[in-house]
């Protein structure tokens, strides 16, 4: 039988729901593997499980160009997560003064949290960052925001009361 890529897809979003959905996670640590081709729907098609089967999850990609690529612009995707972006993303970080540090890779965060005006008054980052830790929400970011708030959601009370998968 040869299969279209739709069909592809297809299988694998339903055999991820199907494992999800079967397995206990309050008395062993599950792993699921998917190996296929780039484009089969791999990514999406998990986190669509997950998401069915009521968990949240957090999926971290080197660049936020593949996390749109990936979950955003999918046609695949049904569900609602929220995308972290770093403050050099467009329309982010609205303080001119540090935009040019963070032209040359420079992290900014000290700045924003002791100086910067924006940071209580409609920062659109730090309103992603509040809203994440004030309820337990699906959400993707990138590599770099492993150290900072990879370990901040996981030791959020709120976010233990409901079982969170990860995704790199």
């Amino acid at each position: 039988m040869k299969h279209t890529l739709d069909s592809v897809r297809e299988i694998i979003a339903n055999r991820s729901v199907e494992h999800i959905r079967e397995c206990d996670i309050e008395k062993i640590i599950q792993y699921l593997v998917i190996q296929s081709f780039t484009g089969s729907g791999k990514s999406v098609s998990v986190m669509k499980a997950i998401d069915e089967a009521g968990y949240t999850w957090m999926y971290f990609a080197p660049f936020h160009d593949i996390i749109k690529e990936n979950l955003e612009y999918s046609k695949l995707r049904n569900y609602d997560f929220i995308h972290m972006k770093g403050k050099d993303q467009e329309g982010v970080c609205f303080a001119d003064e540090y935009k040019e540090y963070l032209k040359m890779g420079v992290s900014i965060t000290p700045f924003c949290e002791t100086r910067c005006t924006y940071r209580h008054e409609g920062c659109p980052y730090y309103e992603t960052k509040d809203l994440i830790e004030s309820f337990p929400l699906s959400w993707a970011g990138v590599h770099s925001h492993i150290p900072t708030y990879l370990q901040t959601f996981l030791f959020n009370k709120k976010y233990e009361q409901r079982k969170t998968f990860l995704g790199f």
